[in-house]
């Protein structure tokens, strides 16, 4: 059986970083660990091309190739994900699929979100597909990384009423009820 040199250590390379990519998921984002692996994949390349080392070119593609393989959660799984919630009172979240939440002290859902309201700040947070965010002990959400945040700068974000009221104009009537759940709590 004949193997081509140049697949096999690029799909090595690709699902062994894709494995260690996977490693903090917990804690790290899709877009952040994505950013890494392709970054240290392309470096890895050109650092072959510059050397002539056929075997650097090979590794570092498959390594660019699994850090975008890490982009798959964000395809598969919609929503943002809490990782920390440090808030000591009650925070209310916007489930993906089943509507309005009440997130406990403390507890960190095991849900994806759409966005979220800390009460009394009179502001939504809606959360861009596949961020991960921290809450700390007086209500400041905040995703966990650069990337993270970038991302979610673009379209997402603190949103106010008047956004809220919009969303119902346009059909979708959660991010009203949304911000009322956090209006109306104690």
């Amino acid at each position: 059986m004949k193997v081509n040199k140049k697949i096999s250590p690029t799909l090595l390379s690709a699902a062994g970083t894709f494995a260690l990519l996977k490693l903090p998921h917990k804690n790290v984002d899709p877009y952040t660990r994505a950013f890494v692996g392709t970054n240290l994949g392309l470096c890895t390349a050109v650092f072959g091309f510059i050397t002539r080392s056929q075997s650097f070119q090979t590794i570092g593609f498959g390594i660019a190739l699994g850090g975008l393989m890490t982009l798959e959660e964000v395809a598969r799984l919609k929503g943002a994900k809490i990782v920390r919630n440090n808030y000591k009172g009650n925070i209310y979240t916007l489930h993906e699929t089943e509507g309005i939440r009440k997130l406990l002290p403390g507890t960190i859902p095991d849900y994806r979100i759409d966005g979220l309201v800390v009460p009394r700040q009179n502001l939504i947070f809606k959360a861009h597909d596949g961020i991960y965010l921290k809450i700390n002990t007086r209500g400041i959400i905040q995703p966990t990384t650069l990337t993270g945040s970038f991302l979610n700068s673009l379209g997402a974000g603190f949103k106010s009423k008047a956004w809220a009221e919009e969303q119902v104009k346009k059909g979708d009537p959660r991010w009203l009820d949304l911000y009322n759940a956090g209006s109306n709590s104690n």
